[in-house]
């Protein structure tokens, strides 16, 4: 996170439904709002007092299934307390706060006034097209140019999660589970096409492994390695499980 004050790119996290996308920048959220970088995270489909558990679960492993049902012991409720004395912020935009519609032309303020210096954007297919165009095609080329430019104005990092569409039988090895690529993704491939960094996500449920591979790199030569992490997700312990390939005996 020390480099990320010159980090001026766009990155795209690729991933299936149930796979940890939002875990995933929640964890990214927490970790450069502790490093002292402001961080603004565009939820339109998770409620924020949903995203502020798993931000606590990754920052004090507090238990998140008590925090969702409203479970709060003695150290969380100090936790709490102590928040408001932190001196670097931590948003979350939902739809309802920007009633002319969520898009780079309305968020551009935003992240001027607050100095943000990571922009989370888990739900690009619900952003508003500043351009109006008719085509999802040109919607994903428009908001991804803009956010590419806005992250250079501003020296802000952009982090694009998306969804993909579908799972394909070529794609599984023999963990069984597929990755994800970058030509399969919800509505374009633009975010990935324009990304310089695009990582895509597996779970491996039955043995709570999480795997991140290395789709796409501007700045390195890519042999599209994969980093395993067993994960405990109501608790937000994640140990990195070195060799963790397909390979791994720990895996397998």
């Amino acid at each position: 996170m020390k480099q990320l004050k010159s980090l001026r790119l766009q990155i795209s996290i690729l991933g299936r439904t149930n796979t940890g996308k939002s875990w995933v920048c929640t964890r990214m959220m927490e970790a450069a709002q502790k490093a002292g970088f402001p961080v603004a995270y565009y939820s339109p489909e998770m409620q924020s007092a949903y995203l502020a558990t798993r931000f606590d679960t990754w920052r004090g492993h507090y238990q998140n299934s008590n925090l969702y049902r409203g479970q709060y012991n003695d150290p969380y409720v100090q936790y709490i307390k102590d928040l408001p004395n932190s001196s670097t912020s931590a948003f979350i935009i939902e739809d309802k706060d920007m009633p002319g519609g969520v898009s780079v032309r309305h968020m551009e303020p935003f992240i001027k006034k607050n100095e943000i210096k990571l922009l989370i954007i888990d739900g690009i297919s619900y952003m508003e097209d500043d351009e109006r165009s008719k085509s999802d095609y040109d919607k994903y080329q428009h908001i991804c140019r803009a956010l590419f430019k806005l992250s250079k104005k501003y020296g802000c990092a952009v982090v694009v999660s998306v969804q993909a569409n579908r799972e394909t039988k070529e794609s599984k090895d023999e963990k069984g589970v597929p990755f994800p690529n970058i030509y399969n993704i919800e509505g374009s491939d633009h975010p990935a096409r324009i990304a310089t960094q695009v990582f895509s996500l597996r779970q491996i449920f039955d043995k709570h492994v999480l795997d991140i591979r290395l789709e796409k790199t501007r700045m390195a030569n890519n042999e599209n390695p994969v980093l395993s992490y067993s994960w405990d997700v109501n608790t937000g312990n994640m140990q990195y499980l070195p060799g963790g390939g397909d390979s791994d005996p720990v895996v397998n």
